[in-house]
């Protein structure tokens, strides 16, 4: 009998050994982080679908007419949040108001306007967002999606030689 009762403790010391292990064992652990910078960035989309065409009118054409306004978009796509800054430049490098060119060197004049009542003349840019803008540069705020802005031309004057004008608009985009 005192052989199982030696037995016996000797079991339970050895099942609370293990026991006592394994309710005492430490955990370690540590801790790491996952991180990224989200940079601003914007892009702008003019083109050919971008393109004003006045379309054909008598040279005695009214200023005041219809017939001698277009209107188009540009699209700008910023990052969420992102403030930017268009301007319109025409070949002669003045900010809203340009020269179509066309034959003999004759020239015809026309403005671009960011209203459609045709009474805030685009600017050309030059300052940072927050800087404040430069004559009437349009100002905006990125969403995340493509943002259409609207560019109205007016020819200020068609008493030109007939024939074929056009020119070329630089879109700038500052974000």
């Amino acid at each position: 009998m005192m052989f199982k009762k030696t037995l016996l403790a000797a079991a339970m010391i050895a099942f609370g050994g293990f026991a006592m292990t394994a309710t005492a064992a430490t955990v370690a652990g540590g801790t790491f982080q996952v991180s990224i910078t989200i940079q601003s960035s914007c892009s702008v989309s003019s083109g050919a679908g971008s393109n004003i065409a006045i379309g054909s009118v008598p040279a005695n054409t009214p200023v005041a007419s219809a017939l001698l306004k277009g209107t188009s978009n540009i699209s700008v796509t910023c990052s969420n949040t992102t403030p930017y800054i268009v301007g319109l430049k025409t070949t002669d490098g003045t900010a809203g108001t340009g020269h179509m060119n066309g034959p003999g060197g004759n020239v015809v004049p026309y403005s671009l306007f960011q209203d459609s009542g045709y009474s805030t003349v685009w600017g050309g840019t030059g300052t940072a967002p927050g800087a404040g803008t430069q004559g009437n540069d349009f100002s905006g705020t990125g969403t995340g999606a493509a943002q259409s802005i609207p560019v109205y031309a007016q020819v200020t004057n068609p008493n030109f030689t007939p024939g074929a004008y056009s020119d070329t608009v630089t879109v700038s985009l500052i974000y």
